[in-house]
């Protein structure tokens, strides 16, 4: 078994649920601007080859508003990543127009640092783009269903650095796989998240010790005659 779906099968008892992405790495994917430069750092993902991947559960949302409360029914699906600077700007594939406006520093083009992320909700002033103690950027990968598009978004950028139709033309839904441990079903509108089996068992223990308390009690209070 290799690493990404040991780590899923971590999440899925830890957690309640994990998440994965299947796809096939296209060689565009990955072309560097400046030659013998890598943007690309999973050693897993070779160009030309398909793979699995594992996706934190906490960097991973969809349409909550969806019949079935999964990924099967919803409208959109979007991952939040952390990405170098300088990785942005030699990627070939994203929109070059964009990136001109980023370096620019224009109004609504000033990338959110991890930082700033992290620490938004503080009232301290904390500089966004490129500040030497802010290393990474926020990231967000969108996929639509509806309108059958992919876009890459960079947190604080108006306008996607990247945006086409589906990479996979045999997709005809996203290629994300989530699974809950233990579902929660409600008849009205079921729940997006499973419980893990570390949360079950909890709770049985609990029920547990309740039942045991009773039975204590009941026990005290029969007086013998």
């Amino acid at each position: 078994m290799d690493v990404q779906r040991q780590k899923c099968i971590y999440d899925f008892l830890k957690i309640g649920h994990c998440v994965a992405f299947t796809g096939f790495e296209r060689p565009e994917d990955t072309v560097s601007k400046k030659p013998n430069k890598r943007i690309s750092y999973c050693d897993f993902i070779r160009p030309g080859h398909s793979y699995i991947y594992r996706v934190s559960p906490f960097n991973f949302i969809y349409d909550y508003d969806c019949p079935t409360g999964n990924i099967d029914s919803a409208r959109w699906c979007a991952e939040f990543f952390r990405i170098e600077p300088q990785d942005v700007f030699n990627n070939a594939a994203y929109d070059q127009t964009v990136l001109r406006k980023i370096r620019q520093n224009l109004p609504d083009y000033m990338p959110s640092s991890e930082e700033f992320a992290y620490r938004r909700g503080d009232n301290e002033e904390i500089e966004r783009g490129r500040d030497k103690n802010c290393d990474k950027w926020i990231g967000c990968k969108l996929w639509d269903k509806k309108y059958t598009k992919y876009y890459v978004f960079i947190m604080g950028v108006l306008e996607p650095i990247r945006e086409e139709v589906w990479p996979y033309d045999y997709l005809d839904s996203f290629p994300y796989r989530k699974a809950d441990c233990i579902p929660i079903d409600d008849a009205a509108r079921p729940e997006p998240y499973g419980l893990s089996l570390i949360v079950w068992m909890i709770d049985q223990g609990v029920q547990l010790n309740r039942q045991r308390t009773r039975q204590a009690a009941a026990a005290n209070s029969i007086v013998p005659k």
